[in-house]
């Protein structure tokens, strides 16, 4: 990026995509303080290999409408301060109504959500590991959002297309989301007994649980599929180590 900013002409908008902290001596993550000492003239965004964080300086947060101001948790802050690291659909959404061309790439539609597929309903719940304890760098585990607060919102959202005969798919990322998703299958399925019981309902991206949490997926027959990305194996592991014993420290 620095290789690109010395031959760019000031205020013109560079982006990158790719970068996988997992893969950095020390596990370095880009913040907006190190993104500001490569350039002070230059509007830079770079989004995670995951696709789940993006990364911007500060001259590409005065072409947007966030500052220091939002309460909205996915825009990291430190001491009160926004850091540059932006989750989620939010990095799409503070970008597209901003004035400068980094809307165009977020137009692409990456990690559209809710997708229909044949006689599947696509469901998100949890992003980057909603979890019931804290990351390591974190004083609470207010950054990492459940998609639907409580379970009757996700009860409600799944149940029509669950009566109706469809595949159900949610992507469920930490113990905090499966906690609700496994409880919402269970009432789901006690109260369709009768359902299609050829069709396997699933649970995409399931990681960071506990063991009562995936007897309890087998118990209700539901398919999962996990995570192999090394961004995201260290992410949520190294980073929430709590959950494994002191797997850090061994």
């Amino acid at each position: 990026m620095l290789e690109v900013v010395n031959t760019a002409e000031n205020g013109v908008c560079i982006s990158g995509f790719g970068y996988d902290s997992s893969l950095v001596d020390e596990h370095l993550e880009l913040d907006k303080d190190l993104l500001d000492s490569v350039s002070k003239t230059n509007p830079l965004f770079v989004v995670n290999q995951s696709e789940h964080l993006a990364y911007l300086d500060s001259e590409a947060y005065k072409r947007t409408s966030i500052d220091d101001s939002t309460t909205d948790p996915h825009y990291f802050k430190r001491d009160g301060k926004l850091t540059g690291v932006v989750a989620e659909a939010n990095w799409t959404s503070c970008l597209i109504s901003s004035s400068h061309p980094f809307r165009e790439i977020c137009c692409l539609g990456w990690r559209i959500s809710g997708k229909l597929d044949g006689q599947t309903k696509r469901f998100n719940q949890g992003f980057t590991a909603a979890v019931n304890e804290p990351y390591l760098d974190y004083e609470d585990n207010s950054y990492w959002t459940l998609d639907y607060p409580t379970s009757d919102v996700l009860y409600k959202a799944i149940r029509p297309w669950l009566h109706e005969g469809w595949q159900i798919i949610i992507h469920c990322n930490g113990d905090r989301a499966a906690d609700q998703v496994l409880e919402v299958y269970d009432t789901l399925f006690k109260k369709y007994p009768d359902r299609d019981l050829s069709i396997m309902h699933r649970i995409e991206h399931l990681t960071v649980t506990n063991k009562p949490q995936v007897e309890q997926t087998k118990d209700l027959g539901l398919g999962t599929g996990h995570t192999s990305t090394p961004w995201a194996t260290y992410t949520i592991t190294v980073k929430y180590y709590r959950v494994f014993d002191g797997f850090r420290d061994s």
